[in-house]
């Protein structure tokens, strides 16, 4: 682009030159303003486009003998249209694009690298592709209604949204009640919760869907959606929403899915290839007064591991205290998993772990 631009730039001043050989001293004025404004204009795209563009304004100019009105304005018509025209464009900011968000095209705000809040950095994803995460849930209500959200779009607490650390704006997620079986396909459009343990911030309309007011919190699952896969997302107000008696709620629910009662959780707290590091895991959290670290043997993982696992839990509040106790041994990578049945390792068996 730059050689093809210095190659036009050497025509149009021979152009010039040839005129300005039969011009006086108003030419060379005229000319000399022309390129001294080219000069400007193509300055900040480098030094070589620029001495090129001083080179071919001096020699112009040295030529310039006289000159007629007419001469002048075909002059100034050359050069005005030929240079805009190499000019190369230079976007300010670079133009949105399409990623795996569930919803399209990036926001425009909320999605920088990286930002900190209470002194803690976070990353936001480059894609949502794939993105499948369990842990616990929280809402938030009435005091955010109204107020701007970090992607720009104004909270409506009756609208089937949530908040998210990481995940780009605005990205579909179906978000599952391991508890109760519930689940939404809302839109991510805001940050949040900054709250320890918390991995996502739901609309009213939201948990009241999952049957989490009453709690606050919940134990769920949260799967990004591609665009084109899953339910139809849809962020459409409700309307306002009319808290019911706790014995109509139970009346109008869902049925409770049998596999759910058969689900159990469980807070994995390390994985190994040899049952010698995780049994010494395992001696290590008993000794911290915890009963029930059980070890399941992955047959599915290539090498097979032995995954040490501390539950069943039954609600966030043990979730919350066993997440605080595993981190005071400097255990901080953490998952919550689920599993259908709950066998003690057997060195003699192997058995299969849960997702």
């Amino acid at each position: 682009m730059m050689e093809r631009f210095i190659a036009l730039l050497r025509v149009s001043a021979r152009m010039i030159t040839c005129v300005a050989r039969v011009t006086g001293r108003l030419a060379a004025c005229i000319a000399r303003q022309l390129f001294n404004g080219a000069a400007f204009l193509v300055r900040r795209y480098g030094p070589t486009v620029a001495r090129a563009t001083a080179v071919a304004l001096r020699r112009a100019c040295a030529r310039a003998r006289t000159v007629t009105r007419c001469q002048v304005v075909v002059v100034a018509i050359a050069t005005m249209t030929i240079l805009p025209a190499c000019v190369p464009v230079r976007w300010e900011q670079p133009a949105p694009t399409e990623t795996h968000t569930g919803s399209g095209v990036r926001s425009e705000r909320g999605n920088p690298p990286f930002y900190e809040v209470f002194g803690v950095r976070y990353y936001v994803q480059d894609s949502s592709y794939g993105h499948r995460e369990r842990g616990v849930a929280s809402w938030y209500g009435k005091k955010f209604h109204g107020n701007p959200t970090s992607s720009g779009e104004i909270y409506d607490m009756y609208a089937l949204t949530a908040a998210h650390k990481t995940l780009p704006l605005p990205t579909r997620v179906r978000v599952t009640h391991l508890g109760n079986g519930k689940s939404v396909v809302l839109k991510v459009n805001d940050r949040g919760p900054f709250i320890d343990n918390r991995i996502i911030d739901l609309s009213y309309a939201a948990a009241l869907k999952l049957d989490m007011l009453g709690t606050g919190t919940a134990l769920v699952e949260v799967e990004a959606l591609t665009p084109d896969g899953g339910p139809t997302a849809t962020t459409a107000s409700v309307g306002p929403l009319v808290a019911q008696p706790p014995s109509a709620q139970v009346a109008r629910s869902t049925p409770r899915p049998a596999a759910i009662d058969a689900v159990r959780l469980y807070l994995q707290v390390g994985a190994f290839g040899e049952v010698f590091n995780a049994e010494q895991l395992q001696t290590q959290l008993r000794a911290k007064g915890l009963s029930n670290v059980v070890i399941r043997y992955d047959l599915d993982g290539d090498p097979a591991l032995y995954r040490v696992r501390l539950g069943p839990i039954a609600d966030v509040a043990e979730y919350d205290a066993l997440v605080e106790l595993v981190a005071g041994i400097a255990i901080r990578e953490t998952h919550l998993v689920t599993e259908m049945t709950a066998p003690a390792f057997d060195a003699s068996t192997t058995v299969p772990s849960g997702s």
